[in-house]
């Protein structure tokens, strides 16, 4: 490489640790990219409104979005729902998609309809969750503790 003549700048040099850095660089923000595309927003059960709720139920979202078909009582044993009633809410919500399987959380209201128990500081919320065997787990671990809690 010639040196520039004076008063002159520099041409550039791009040396092979330079490209290897910015590799790096591009690789590594493609990967953090990729983990907040997959693994974003996980679904958690919200415990204070499980341990609220008179009841939760898991079912099957109906082809009108406005009904669910109870598969099973999750919460209370002797519950007055029983598996294949169709249950109506008092005011469905909006993210239910036909066919859905839900893990439903529920509160008798005082005129005796079924709504999903608000969660703690969201009275408007409407919060229910996908019924997976994961969170299912993670709700008989809120329903085993359920004895013990303090709220």
């Amino acid at each position: 490489m010639e040196a520039a003549p004076a008063g002159q700048p520099s041409p550039p040099a791009h040396h092979p640790r330079f490209f290897l850095a910015l590799g790096l660089g591009i690789g590594w923000l493609l990967l953090l990219a990729a983990f907040a595309f997959w693994s974003a927003n996980p679904v958690t059960l919200n415990r204070v409104q499980l341990l609220h709720s008179d009841a939760i139920v898991s079912g099957t979202v109906s082809a009108d979005r406005q009904s669910l078909q109870i598969e099973s009582v999750l919460y209370p044993s002797g519950s007055p729902l029983k598996p294949g009633e169709n249950l109506t809410l008092l005011i469905p919500p909006q993210h239910w998609h036909s066919g859905e399987a839900r893990i439903v959380p529920l509160m008798l209201t005082a005129e005796g309809k079924w709504q999903l128990t608000p969660p703690p500081f969201r009275q408007d919320a409407q919060l229910d969750y996908p019924d997976r065997p994961d969170l299912r787990e993670d709700l008989n671990a809120i329903l085993a503790s359920r004895s013990t809690a303090a709220f």
